[in-house]
């Protein structure tokens, strides 16, 4: 009898470790920004015009270290058609390096991120999102409201759907008052693979510079 006990949890230690070393796979979100909270004061007198949320359907590919996002599935916004927001992201997340990608017209530029620490704060919150156990944490966002995001630890650390995350998990749900990521499923080992090399062809910029490069390119493209 002690001899099947031994070797049922055996079994089940092997289980659990299988079930947490998933490595190559596909994230799937849905992203809904207010459109409304970000808009400027001059924009405001379009309010009426423009719709309150906008939705984007995000696959996050990640294999053994190298992650990256791309838009999935075109979803139908309305009549009004806005631009997506879907940041084209290369994430190491071994060295702990994310290239965020941006065309301008025919140039194409690159900013680089490094991994931080200390940015999240750990709350003693869990939630079940599908399948998978989550840890909660709050982070504050670049515009200054803060955020609720909830982990799981069974998946690549430091990774989400915004970049690397100081949190010891996959980051599978994000909760903002402008912005939020809901987890749909992940395709375990189904990461595309041709879109895991770092893409050619881009200039390096400081995101200070990529913001003026920005500001010129829509001015000029604005009806005079």
């Amino acid at each position: 009898m002690k001899h099947l006990v031994l070797a049922f949890m055996a079994t089940i230690i092997m289980v659990s470790a299988t079930a947490q070393k998933i490595t190559n796979g596909i994230a799937l979100y849905e992203q809904k920004i207010n459109v409304h909270k970000n808009l400027s004061e001059e924009q405001m007198a379009l309010k009426h015009l423009i719709p309150e949320f906008m939705t984007n359907n995000i696959e996050l590919h990640f294999n053994n270290g190298i992650a990256r996002t791309k838009e999935g599935k075109k979803v139908d916004n309305g009549s009004i058609q806005v631009s997506s927001s879907v940041q084209d992201m290369f994430i190491n997340y071994k060295t702990g390096i994310t290239k965020s990608y941006t065309t301008l017209g025919d140039e194409k530029f690159y900013t680089e991120d490094r991994f931080k620490k200390g940015s999240v704060k750990l709350i003693n919150k869990t939630k079940k999102i599908g399948q998978y156990a989550c840890k909660g944490a709050i982070i504050d966002s670049d515009k200054g409201d803060k955020m609720t995001i909830w982990y799981c630890k069974d998946l690549p650390k430091n990774l989400s759907p915004l970049g690397l995350l100081d949190v010891d998990g996959m980051v599978l749900q994000i909760e903002g008052e402008s912005i939020s990521y809901t987890f749909k499923s992940i395709k375990k080992g189904k990461a595309d693979l041709s879109i895991l090399k770092e893409p050619k062809g881009y200039r390096k910029v400081t995101p200070e510079q990529l913001a003026d490069l920005s500001e010129e390119y829509y001015e000029e493209m604005m009806p005079n």
